[in-house]
């Protein structure tokens, strides 16, 4: 799903989700294709000014991962630009308590990828025929991108 942070709340198109699944859970995954969170990503807890923001923000992430969970699969957001705070210049910070809040509502079935603030490729697995490549193309659209030296360039996990 792409622009998935535009949705209206209760939105059919996350509804929907657990039909397009069906009876293969085991072999399906949801990936977020970017903006997850609109207008301008996760604000971070100790921004002023910025709660009722935050609250929304949340909100809209709560009500992807709950779709992903009663479909029974696992999800996967691969960050766009709104996400960067829509290429401002809280973008990592932004990013990062993004995929810490992922991490924290999922138990770790709905993670951010490539890493917060690494370009990837992050690959995945899926099984012996299926392989998703993940890459960050707003890191590589940004002239001050960061310069993280923990990044790791290709395959990030597996499942």
């Amino acid at each position: 799903m792409g622009d998935a942070g535009e949705i209206e709340l209760d939105s059919p198109t996350l509804a929907v989700l657990g039909q397009v699944v069906g009876n293969a859970p085991d072999r399906s995954l949801a990936v977020f294709l970017g903006d997850n969170i609109y207008p301008r990503g996760l604000p971070t807890a100790t921004e002023p000014g910025v709660d009722l923001e935050r609250q929304a923000a949340e909100q809209i992430l709560r009500e992807q991962v709950a779709a992903t969970e009663r479909a029974g699969i696992e999800a996967v957001f691969v960050p766009g630009n709104h996400d960067w705070d829509h290429s401002g210049r809280r973008g990592l910070e932004r990013l990062q308590e993004q995929g810490s809040y992922l991490a924290a509502i999922s138990g770790g079935d709905a993670t951010l990828q490539p890493t917060p603030g690494c370009p990837g490729p992050m690959v995945l697995d899926l099984g012996e025929r299926a392989r998703l490549i993940a890459i960050d193309s707003e890191w590589l659209l940004r002239a001050d991108h960061p310069k993280l030296t923990d990044c790791s360039w290709g395959a990030e996990g597996s499942q």
